[in-house]
């Protein structure tokens, strides 16, 4: 057993379906953080049974934020790799090439926001292909050197929570929030948000886990990588999350699956780290490794050749001005 448990006790609050305000709901899962351990606590997944829709109940409050993210959470440790290795140059070649299905419907000068900016990966390689244009990074916290790095590069930098930020009548032409609306506490509140701050014909493009990937199957009991307990507060299908968007007034231009390997890797770290065998998934399932990210990430293009769903997705719409 090589399971540290922190003994913290993170603040509760029961809550309402996300989504349609419901609150009737059933059991789904159960689980524990499996991956910082930043408490012993168990949390639980509910079904809204008006709805469907999948979220955390009860939730950590927002004033716990520090306590779920502690300082060697991963955005903040760069754990993939510094710069100049191949690890961040296939990153880097990733996040660009999604970048692509976005990049038709903007200017030719983007202003863009990257809510949830982490290490700022994205940002910086946004500014290689974008010398001249406004880039702005939005997160609750940066870790070591990364606001340095960012201000370098003449990448505006917003410490705040996406629920309390304020900006001063600046417009965007997009706004790119990947792997973060699964975090929020106010879904309503954000979107409603993103909207007005978006200018005409303006941009949203959203990367979050699907609860329905096929993958899901397999670790459905406390372990799917999806859950990041007790971090991601609401699930969405692509269903739904096709609707927290048309009823916060947007128009969906695409959506579609994305290849999910570090979900596949996450969810066998829960499943070793369940058994109390932490130390040994994280050995034998590295979520640097090169041949575990390329192996699962041919095993979901193989699931999506057959039309299967992924445990990622896409999600691109334009303001409804």
């Amino acid at each position: 057993m090589d399971l540290k448990i922190s003994k913290k006790v993170i603040s509760t609050e029961k809550v309402e379906c996300n989504l349609c305000g419901s609150s009737k709901s059933e059991y789904v899962t159960d689980g524990k953080d499996y991956l910082h351990n930043c408490t012993n606590q168990n949390f639980t997944f509910v079904q809204c049974l008006d709805c469907s829709h999948l979220y955390l109940n009860p939730r950590p409050k927002i004033n716990q934020i520090d306590l779920i993210y502690p300082s060697d959470y991963s955005t903040y440790e760069r754990q993939f790799g510094k710069k100049g290795t191949f690890l961040t140059f296939l990153k880097d070649f990733i996040l660009v090439n999604r970048f692509k299905k976005i990049e038709k419907y903007l200017p030719k000068k983007p202003k863009i926001l990257d809510i949830g900016c982490g290490d700022g990966a994205f940002l910086l390689a946004l500014r290689r292909k974008y010398p001249t244009s406004q880039l702005y990074g939005l997160d609750f916290k940066f870790g070591s050197g990364v606001k340095e790095e960012l201000n370098q590069a003449n990448i505006s930098v917003i410490e705040s929570t996406v629920e309390n930020v304020k900006f001063n009548n600046i417009k965007f032409d997009l706004i790119t929030a990947n792997q973060i609306i699964e975090h929020v506490w106010d879904v309503s509140l954000v979107l409603k948000k993103c909207y007005k701050i978006l200018g005409k014909n303006g941009i949203i493009s959203l990367e979050t886990p699907n609860p329905n990937g096929w993958d899901r199957f397999f670790f459905y009991s406390k372990c799917w990588g999806g859950y990041y307990i007790p971090r991601h507060l609401n699930l969405f299908s692509k269903k739904h999350l096709k609707i927290a968007l048309e009823k916060h007034h947007f128009n969906i231009l695409e959506q579609h699956s994305l290849l999910a390997p570090p979900c596949w890797i996450y969810s066998l770290h829960f499943f070793f780290a369940s058994k109390g065998m932490t130390k040994i998934g994280k050995k034998l399932f590295s979520d640097t490794s090169i041949f575990w990210l390329a192996t699962f990430a041919l095993i979901d293009l193989i699931a999506k050749f057959f039309n299967a769903e992924t445990s990622n997705q896409k999600i691109i719409a334009k303001k409804n001005n």
